[in-house]
């Protein structure tokens, strides 16, 4: 029934969906961990192989979760009990989530709605389950890690559409063993709640009004056809890409946190329903509103990090080269960015891929088209990632179909898998180190290994020698508890279904946390690199070449946080800064930067390595809050610089700050490096600042640099523009 017209309505569907969601609170879903919880007092056996055991349980919960279909929308399927869910997710995060839910809430946060039965059910149910938690963690001071972090993978979302569920399993048929038989299990599962859905369609449209009973059989139809066969239809596409999803979503929490190149893979189906008539531009729209609706009903909460609940943010990929030196920018790509506008959900994160033939115009548009909505955008240098990909082993096939993902590293769809996904190292803390013999200001227990004291250090040259025997002597550290955590997962965390859409899984018939896909690595992002070279710059210039003060007293000053040496401070905040033009902080950026690429490469190759990216400001809080003042003139406490940005309101000027971004050498950063820019079109530059970014994105990229983060500015600046 290909040639069945599209179903129009004539009231404003998507605005129906937001105010539903909107009046409803965020709150805590147990249902998950309740589930999860009968599955295993009825009979889950422990003694199985964890990719089997995870595979039963993931089947028992979809054939026992109810299916979910709220008014008005198109795009089925519930990830949650209610509208705006907070899964728990006691095999990971069972301590602190429990924590909270014995009081119903955080304490220092609004409690979320729970109720006491259900609290009671989800503590007994964590009775005795093992976290994700390492023991042999490094130091809270060095290294900032999610203990709920399952990794990053990126499925292979166009071969899913393609072949469906079935194709999947057919390419397996004959092959035993645990993961073959855990990948039926999961295969089977997701169709068989998506065929639950189609009841629940059909049941539903025997008492709707005539418009919605034809909605609800049209959706009926999709969902009784995918995800277990092909798509051939949009509305088919984007139905299966959100059943994935979901289900990846509730196996594995946050592994899976991009859609990939959704206007290359789902162009075709627009296409060929465009030339059927099925559809037009405003009904694709509709579906891709309805697509952001659902995503924005999975929301994070981490009350161990302070975090107020927000939506998961989708990271959706546009452009890029097309794989003929074109763009790939197409006008499914425009409908992407003006439903990501409208929604106005904080449900989608848009990535652009850069290159030497994109349009400079779509550029332009998407930016300005964003920046009315309020949201951040990231730009992919397609050059300059695939090149660093192809120096670590990717075949150029893969790295040219290469995904950046949501939180600033890359990924190759179906090929690579990165655990841990956000590992951030403290760079500043090894000057900190270095300068105070191996402790931290205040501590009389040595962390690091025990450097000259200040006194005994003559000149810049022996202040890098320290800090660089510190950082190897950390990394070392960071290494070893992040490999044995590792191994330790291994013994009892697996994803069937995320490996059922790995290639390189179903080839080796391994599980991902097994070494199943074809790049497996690890990943850790250094956080405060602004900082580490603005400080030894500040040292250079003050200590050891103006002799303003010697080292031992500007150590002793940053010991007591510059609280009453002033004059000094002020020596310090006018030293030159990264970004500012002056050729000693960018020297000291790449000096640091090298440093932490020769101290990563010699821990390990293959599965074992670890590789190296500037892009994350996520632990930038964490690690700030553990750091004392530097010799920048940060003060203790405060947030680290993220990524490749440089410190201080430098980064609200792009200049600045691409070229601080490129003082390293990009290539070396195998996961990825970006700088932040503040997107501001109201402070007076309107449609030149514009062009002016536009510009200087594009040379940014064709020079060497790896990416962009253009975050939007406050809605009260959007407004004065």
């Amino acid at each position: 029934m290909l040639d069945q017209p599209w179903i129009g309505v004539t009231w404003d569907r998507f605005a129906a969906i937001k105010r539903q969601m909107l009046a409803e609170p965020v709150r805590l879903c147990p249902e998950r961990a309740l589930l999860l919880g009968r599955f295993r007092r009825r009979g889950g056996r422990g003694d199985l192989p964890p990719v089997l055991a995870r595979a039963q349980a993931f089947a028992y919960l979809m054939r026992h979760k109810p299916p979910r279909i709220h008014d008005h929308e198109l795009i089925v399927g519930a990830v949650g009990s209610f509208r705006r869910s907070v899964l728990v997710h006691p095999e990971f995060d069972a301590l602190t989530r429990a924590q909270c839910l014995a009081r119903g809430g955080d304490g220092r946060q609004a409690p979320l709605p729970l109720a006491l039965a259900d609290r009671l059910g989800v503590l007994a149910g964590q009775c005795g389950r093992r976290t994700a938690r390492g023991r042999d963690l490094p130091p809270a001071q060095a290294l900032w890690f999610d203990e709920a972090d399952g990794g990053r993978f990126l499925p292979d979302f166009a071969s899913f559409l393609r072949l469906g569920v079935d194709g999947l399993l057919a390419s397996i048929s004959g092959r035993e063993g645990p993961f073959f038989e855990a990948a039926r299990l999961v295969g089977q599962a997701l169709t068989a709640h998506a065929t639950r859905l189609a009841e629940e369609a059909e049941r539903l449209a025997r008492s709707s009004h005539e418009a919605r009973a034809a909605e609800l059989r049209q959706i009926a139809r999709v969902c009784r056809k995918t995800p277990a066969r092909p798509a051939e239809t949009f509305h088919e596409a984007l139905q299966a890409l959100w059943l994935c999803y979901m289900g990846l979503e509730l196996e594995s929490p946050g592994l899976v946190s991009s859609l990939g190149r959704v206007d290359q893979y789902l162009y075709p189906y627009y296409v060929a329903d465009l030339i059927a008539g099925r559809i037009n531009a405003a009904q694709a729209r509709e579906l891709l509103l309805c697509l952001m609706a659902k995503a924005a009903e999975v929301t994070r909460w981490r009350p161990s990090h302070d975090e107020a609940p927000r939506p998961q943010a989708m990271a959706v990929v546009l452009g890029g080269d097309d794989g003929a030196g074109g763009d790939g920018a197409n006008e499914l790509s425009r409908l992407i960015v003006e439903a990501a506008t409208l929604a106005g959900l904080g449900s989608a994160s848009l990535q652009i891929r850069l290159h030497a033939g994109s349009s400079p115009r779509f550029l332009r548009w998407a930016l300005e088209t964003t920046w009315q909505g309020g949201l951040s955008v990231s730009l992919a240098c397609d050059e300059a990632v695939i090149a660093s990909l192809t120096e670590r082993g990717c075949g150029a096939a893969d790295a040219a179909g290469y995904v950046p993902d949501a939180r600033g590293g890359v990924a190759v769809p179906g090929v690579s898998f990165v655990w841990p996904g956000a590992a951030c190292f403290n760079l500043p803390l090894c000057l900190e180190l270095a300068l105070n013999q191996g402790r931290c200001f205040g501590s009389k227990r040595r962390l690091g290994l025990a450097t000259p004291p200040p006194a005994g250090m003559g000149g810049l040259g022996q202040v890098l020698d320290a800090f660089g025997r510190q950082m190897d002597f950390l990394l070392g550290r960071v290494v070893e508890g992040l490999r044995a955590a590792r191994h330790g997962r291994r013994r009892w965390w697996a994803a069937p279904l995320a490996s059922l859409l790995s290639d390189g899984c179903r080839q080796r018939g391994l599980d991902l946390a097994g070494g199943g896909a074809r790049c497996d690595h690890g990943a850790i992002q250094g956080v405060g690199l602004a900082d580490t070279a603005d400080s030894l710059a500040a040292l250079q210039t003050v200590v050891f070449e103006n002799r303003q003060t010697s080292l031992s007293q500007l150590t002793a000053e940053m010991a007591a946080g510059f609280s009453k040496n002033f004059k000094l401070l002020g020596a310090i905040l006018a030293a030159p800064k990264l970004g500012g033009g002056h050729p000693l902080p960018t020297a000291m950026a790449r000096r640091v930067s090298g440093l932490f690429h020769e101290c990563l490469s010699r821990r390990g190759q293959g599965e074992d390595a670890f590789w190296p990216g500037m892009n994350s400001g996520e632990g930038g809080r964490a690690l700030g809050l553990r750091t004392g003042a530097l010799p920048n003139g940060r003060l203790a406490g405060q947030p680290l610089t993220p990524g490749l940005s440089p410190a201080g309101e430098g980064g609200r000027s792009p200049l600045v700050a691409l070229r601080a971004a490129m003082a390293v050498d990009n290539r070396a950063l195998g996961d990825g490096g970006v700088v932040d820019i503040v997107l501001d079109l109201a402070r007076g530059g309107g449609d030149d600042e514009l062009e002016m970014l536009c510009r200087l994105a594009r040379e940014h990229c064709l020079g060497g640099g790896m990416g962009l983060r253009l975050l939007a500015p406050p809605a009260p600046s959007r407004a004065r523009s």
